[in-house]
């Protein structure tokens, strides 16, 4: 194969690499949040998660969930701001260290949770069904190494453009928070 063969093939490749990323971000879960916004129904999820079935949980920090939506604090504090405007959250400051505002849901955060994860467990059923499990399992296994692939081109040129290297991505982010929990699970 010739090099200039190589390189119709690669922009190809490139082209259909483009068209179906941009298929399944616009087919993606995206259609499931009828009753949320993806983004409000993460930071429920993560609250819910943090606070449910502990014993004594005066709720969880707005850092913490910042680490684990991988977002800025400005960022979340203003989705946070909307949540409480709409009743689904409550904010206070740590009883311990007054420095730390902490979040509960509220009755109806729990409730719009509920039928979000409800809706959402659906929409993973139905592509189940159609998928199998062993299918999605690779398919996330896939998406996860195209994921890392892209984080290391994008390394490589930086490396090699020096304009590019000025520029941060949070997938960066999300590779390497993978990688530490594949290690730690090794």
């Amino acid at each position: 194969m010739t090099a200039k063969s190589n390189s119709v093939e690669y922009e190809d490749l490139g082209e259909e690499f483009i068209r179906a990323v941009a298929r399944f971000h616009r087919l993606s879960m995206k259609k499931a949040w009828i009753v949320l916004s993806k983004g409000h129904f993460v930071a429920l999820h993560i609250i819910y998660k943090a606070t449910s079935g502990a014993k004594h949980c005066d709720g969880v920090s707005v850092s913490a969930i910042a680490e684990r939506m991988q977002t800025s604090l400005p960022g979340l504090s203003r989705m946070l701001r909307m949540l409480e405007q709409q009743g689904l959250i409550e904010r206070f400051s740590d009883p311990v260290d007054r420095r730390n505002t902490l979040v509960n849901l509220t009755e109806e955060g729990q409730k719009r949770h509920r039928h979000a994860a409800a809706l959402a467990t659906e929409y993973i059923e139905l592509m189940t069904d159609e998928l199998s499990a062993d299918r999605m399992h690779a398919l996330i296994r896939t998406l996860d190494e195209c994921s890392d692939a892209m984080g290391h081109a994008l390394e490589a040129m930086r490396e090699r453009h020096p304009e590019l290297r000025d520029i941060t991505c949070p997938m960066e982010d999300n590779v390497r928070d993978r990688r530490s929990r594949r290690h730690r699970r090794e």
